[in-house]
């Protein structure tokens, strides 16, 4: 019966040992050699948690060191936008905090901010939506308004556009 277990129990634990062995090129083999060379060139030292292929190209979610990442890039293996969430609204540099302010929407409630990178510019991207105001609760979703807020590291805001509500 002893035996059994063991046999039973080495079953179970084998194929994971397999699986967590392989390389990332042999988990994520769906993917081009040509597209994971490109992401591993401009990501020597993430690591790969998921990739897929979308209809614009390639995206990647990976992390380096603690922070998680979104990238992206094109079906020819050029990279495209790479996008990482800032947790709290007080991490944002001080010249974007005062950007967001001087927005025509920038006290509403931020609830989503991001870091874009690609190859010609950098900025944040904050939704907001204005949910605070004072209203019974069946007539708060009627009336919310989500707005996408982007912001250049030196604080100017390039963007501010109405989006449809989650």
């Amino acid at each position: 019966m002893k035996a059994l277990k063991l046999v039973f129990l080495f079953s179970l634990i084998v194929p994971f040992g397999f699986y967590f062995g392989a390389s990332a090129q042999e988990k994520f083999d769906h993917i081009p050699s040509s597209i994971m060379s490109a992401f591993e060139a401009h990501y020597p030292d993430a690591q790969l948690k998921n990739a897929k292929e979308s209809k614009t190209g390639y995206d990647f979610k990976f992390t380096d060191k603690t922070k998680v990442y979104h990238a992206k890039f094109d079906a020819q293996g050029d990279w495209v936008e790479t996008v990482s969430h800032i947790s709290w609204q007080w991490h944002l540099p001080v010249a974007v905090k005062s950007g967001l302010k001087n927005a025509v929407h920038g006290t509403w409630h931020p609830y989503d901010i991001s870091l874009v990178e690609t190859p010609i510019e950098t900025f944040y991207r904050v939704f907001v939506d204005n949910t605070n105001h004072p209203i019974d609760a069946e007539h708060q979703l009627v009336l919310k308004e989500d707005y996408e807020i982007d912001i250049n590291p030196a604080g100017s805001v390039t963007s501010e556009k109405y989006t449809e509500s989650n």
